[in-house]
């Protein structure tokens, strides 16, 4: 049997839903993206709504919390693929960030539903690393990679 929320509860996970979003999705509405402030707010809330319905109706279901999550993280990856964007005549692939961190804001947000805090704060920070560090200097630098030719030279030995 599964606690009922209280309305504090409710309002204090709504709130620092929202706040992730707003925290994820300003990178996004910085760079122009795809997806924009609104976006990954709506993406982070509705997760968490979607996990606190499970926590107060799935008492009679135990297996229909793992169900739902799992239907909630299918839909996730279908509108994050519907953002990937392929040019034709390149077939350069763009927006493939932007789908990975709509899928990830939605399980932000069903940890935060779920009252995993801890969780959700550390994959906010491993995120916000992920978004704002620039990984790809830190490998080019310590791989001496100037060009694509020293990049394919690395890689083929």
């Amino acid at each position: 049997m599964t606690d009922t929320l209280t309305p504090e509860e409710i309002i204090i996970r709504i709130a620092l839903a929202l706040i992730a979003g707003l925290i994820i999705g300003f990178d996004s509405w910085r760079h122009q993206r795809n997806a924009g402030i609104r976006t990954y707010c709506v993406v982070v809330v509705t997760s968490t709504m979607t996990m606190m319905l499970m926590n107060s109706i799935s008492f009679n279901h135990p297996d229909a919390f793992s169900r739902v999550l799992a239907g909630m993280i299918t839909g996730l990856g279908f509108f994050g693929g519907g953002i990937i964007m392929r040019e034709t005549d390149t077939h350069r692939l763009y927006g493939l960030t932007t789908a990975a961190t709509i899928w990830a804001c939605g399980l932000i947000g069903a940890c935060i539903g779920s009252g995993h805090y801890f969780i959700s704060v550390a994959g906010l920070i491993g995120m916000m690393l992920a978004l704002y560090v620039d990984f790809d200097h830190f490998v080019r630098k310590t791989l001496g990679i100037k060009s694509k030719e020293d990049l394919k030279r690395n890689i083929n030995g």
